[in-house]
């Protein structure tokens, strides 16, 4: 009952503070159209704590959520699948690699940001460079393809299991999971346009999964029987 009380309530919390998160990477770079690029260290100059709270509250708004929901899953399906652990396993994986991306992001990043201003002509191309690298660490091969892997696999997986008790929540996370292994696939083959718009459309999704869960799967009560396997009647 606890676990299932602490999940409910990290994916609702993952709601506004994900999209805070979004707001404030956006308020970053100066509300510009395209990604957040930490090669614009100009305009991250201007104020970089925006980044160092956007990675804090990145973490609380997709990543931290994940783990009370991925244990809580894991026990309401228990027996359910074989590869149930996996599924498990990958959520958590996703969880601790991803905060630590966004803990680097959030230390280094205005630190990078903050030499840049008051660099001079000559010293700043370096402050480029450094930028450069640390955007393709952790952006790219931490978040844009790590984790996609990861969580795809996970949002796969438990989407087959959700399917079973709420067939459109199930068809939901699976096609999120589909989405981010394609953006990570996009990645690794060097397909940077397409990557891009996966991850565009992967990213608001895993907001409104978090909503949709939380209304909808995790209000429901713990079932009376052993193995908290509930039946389709519970659920419906």
């Amino acid at each position: 009952m606890i676990l299932r009380q602490v999940a409910l309530w990290a994916a609702l919390f993952a709601v506004p503070l994900g999209l805070l998160s979004d707001a404030l990477y956006s308020a970053s770079i100066g509300f510009r159209s395209d990604f957040v690029s930490l090669t614009k260290l100009d305009v991250l100059a201007a104020d970089p704590a925006l980044l160092r709270w956007a990675t804090f509250t990145d973490i609380w708004g997709y990543y931290l959520p994940l783990a009370p929901i991925a244990l809580y899953l894991r026990r309401r399906f228990d027996g359910r699948s074989g590869l149930l652990d996996l599924y498990t396993a990958a959520a958590l994986a996703a969880v601790v690699i991803g905060s630590a991306g966004a803990l680097v992001l959030g230390a280094v990043g205005p630190a990078l940001a903050s030499g840049y201003a008051t660099a001079t002509a000559s010293e700043r191309p370096a402050y480029k460079i450094a930028a450069a690298a640390l955007e393709d660490a952790v952006f790219v091969a931490i978040w844009q393809t790590f984790d996609a892997l990861v969580l795809g696999f996970f949002y796969v997986g438990i989407g087959q299991l959700l399917r079973r008790e709420r067939r459109w929540l199930g068809t939901f996370s699976m096609f999120i999971g589909i989405d981010a292994i394609l953006a990570a696939v996009f990645r690794v083959i060097g397909l940077e346009p397409l990557a891009i718009a996966a991850i565009v459309v992967w990213l608001p999704l895993m907001t409104v999964w978090f909503l949709w869960l939380a209304l909808v799967a995790l209000r429901f009560p713990e079932p009376r029987s052993a193995g908290l396997k509930t039946s389709h009647a519970e659920v419906s």
